[in-house]
């Protein structure tokens, strides 16, 4: 959910991207869990469809506005 609400998606590159400022053993669960699709030697993860399905399903858990919906 946090990589989520701090991603961004890049004009020629439509996929959604987050800078890795977790340790890699939760980036690697969330890899595992195919949530996630990472590399070491990138600075950055790009968020899987599954991942953006359930970050957003978390922030409607705990109530909390979606960032692409608007507020």
């Amino acid at each position: 959910m946090l990589l989520y609400i701090t991603s961004w998606t890049e004009q020629h590159n439509p996929v959604r991207r987050s800078w890795k400022g977790y340790t890699f053993e939760a980036l690697d669960a969330l890899a595992l869990d195919g949530y996630v699709k990472s590399s070491r030697a990138a600075k950055a993860v790009t968020i899987s469809d599954e991942g953006t399905e359930e970050a957003r399903r978390l922030l409607a858990a705990y109530g909390i506005a979606d960032p692409e919906a608007g507020g």
